[in-house]
């Protein structure tokens, strides 16, 4: 009986010939994200590989999530990267050193509430997605900062959390994204090559709060059923210290302290009011389970047409907690 239940599970698996699988030519793939709070319009264009397997050309790779290709570290510097508000188009120019397509948004201004669209053509190849940027800012309603003596890697810490509520507007469907950080302004220590000296200088550091896994609460949600409530966010969780921040050297043997320490700027609450696309996307980003042959399959979200990615929108406040 066991003889005959091996032989039953080695009959599942069949390998299937390399020219017999469904190939599939590389597609464009493009990623924007448009808000009337930036000030940059930053697009990320490449292509994809082939539906099944890994490939490299030119020395460069594609990574496949999940059948869909939608991360590469080749950029595609010779496409052309319009964006349009139906009455105006701009040219988005390469930028080599950030490998990205981008423009500021003093040459053109993202309206709440205004529908644009994005065009990558390259090769004989046409992508295009279009996004309509959430009318409103919704602002942090309270908050709660705390701090806490917590065991990690079996060394005591101390640990800040926090978590605030905002107000849905009522009478149309809203998603949201929300994080915390904290702007951290620290000493450091250069080394003048003319005196042969070191000088102490301000540095700027962020710190981003990640949140508690034990909470049931999700940095992404949307008010389907819960239209005009009150939202609250998952707790949010810092580790870190101001003595990590606190930069000490050794001159001629001798330990230098800086003259001022590390201090917090301030702890900043954000609410991003996103349209359907970037919240679609991160939350098939959160269900994708990676390689686990026991997981169902997950599909990466998509609003391209002819090609992969997101193009998408948000309407972001910020609260500062001030130290």
């Amino acid at each position: 009986m066991l003889l005959l239940v091996l032989t039953s599970c080695e009959s599942l698996v069949n390998t299937i010939p390399e020219d017999q699988l469904p190939q599939g030519d590389p597609q464009l793939t493009m990623f924007c994200y448009i808000s009337p709070q930036d000030t940059v319009i930053r697009a990320k264009v490449s292509r994809s590989s082939p539906a099944f397997g890994e490939y490299n050309s030119g020395g460069q790779s594609y990574f496949l999530d999940n059948g869909d290709t939608i991360r590469t570290n080749q950029p595609l510097a010779t496409a052309t990267v319009a964006i349009s508000d139906g009455q105006t188009t701009v040219n988005l120019p390469y930028q080599k050193r950030n490998q990205t397509f981008e423009i500021p948004v003093s040459q053109f201004p993202i309206r709440a509430g205004q529908t644009y669209t994005l065009t990558v053509t390259e090769g004989g190849q046409k992508a295009q997605a279009t996004c309509t940027v959430p009318k409103n800012q919704v602002p942090v309603k309270s908050y709660t900062l705390d701090s806490m003596i917590a065991n990690r890697a079996g060394s005591t810490r101390m640990v800040y959390v926090t978590n605030f509520t905002w107000d849905d507007p009522a009478g149309a469907a809203n998603y949201y994204r929300v994080n915390v950080y904290e702007v951290i302004d620290a000493p450091t220590f250069r080394l003048n090559q003319a005196d042969n000296k070191y000088y102490e200088y301000r540095q700027t550091f962020i710190n981003n709060y990640r949140v508690d896994r034990n909470n049931f609460r999700s940095a992404f949600q949307n008010d389907k059923n819960l239209d005009g409530t009150t939202f609250s966010s998952p707790q949010f969780e810092s580790y870190s210290s101001l003595s990590e921040y606190n930069r000490i050297i050794t001159v001629d043997g001798k330990p230098v302290f800086p003259s001022r320490p590390a201090e917090r700027v301030g702890i900043f609450l954000e609410i991003y009011n996103v349209d359907a696309p970037y919240y679609e996307f991160h939350r098939s980003l959160e269900d994708y389970n990676g390689d686990n042959p026991f997981t169902e399959p997950s599909l990466i979200y998509t609003n391209v047409k002819g090609g992969l990615g997101v193009f998408a929108s948000y309407n972001r406040s910020v609260k500062v907690i001030k130290p």
